[in-house]
């Protein structure tokens, strides 16, 4: 007897752990660089990635029966468990709160790096915006002239050399 109280105590365990375990944040990386042409024009280019779940199907791989419905009865409620919600109010979307989240996390990203780095001091427009699973990217404009200091501070990156080969 005393054996099977301790299977019971940990399972009990392990299946509370399980319950409690909160899942990890997605991991970012943010890529920044700047550019500052001979007229004094400063642009930059932001980007930020996130490590996007794995896995294939959006609604879990769940499917409909043979006519592609989604199961349950004609004459009985909807499944999914949803039959208190309002009719009309949409079931929440967990790809699109992703997406949101992550753009709002760009966002936020980008105006700290502004802020913290000083390189665009009257703010900024847009030129090009480029959003794909998992990659936001953004080129802009500062609205302000580089100064002297922004020269020194923000060095533009060295030309690559391209070697050129000749195949015979």
């Amino acid at each position: 007897m005393n054996f099977l109280r301790i299977v019971i105590l940990v399972v009990s365990v392990v299946l509370v752990a399980c319950a409690s375990h909160k899942p990890k944040p997605p991991k970012t990386q943010e890529f920044f660089t700047t550019l500052i042409k001979r007229d004094g024009v400063k642009q930059f280019s932001y980007a930020m990635t996130m490590e996007m779940p794995k896995g294939g199907k959006r609604d879990g791989g769940k499917h409909g029966g043979p006519r592609g419905g989604h199961g349950g009865h004609p004459d009985g409620p909807p499944p999914g468990g949803d039959h208190d919600r309002p009719k009309g109010e949409k079931h929440p979307d967990e790809e699109n709160d992703k997406e949101n989240h992550f753009n709002f996390m760009f966002n936020e990203s980008l105006i700290a790096k502004l802020s913290d780095t000083g390189f665009c001091q009257q703010g900024y427009k847009q030129l090009d915006k480029k959003n794909r699973r998992g990659v936001i990217q953004l080129t802009g404009e500062c609205n302000d002239i580089a100064t002297d200091n922004d020269k020194t501070k923000f060095p533009n990156p060295l030309p690559v050399k391209v070697k050129e080969e000749v195949i015979e």
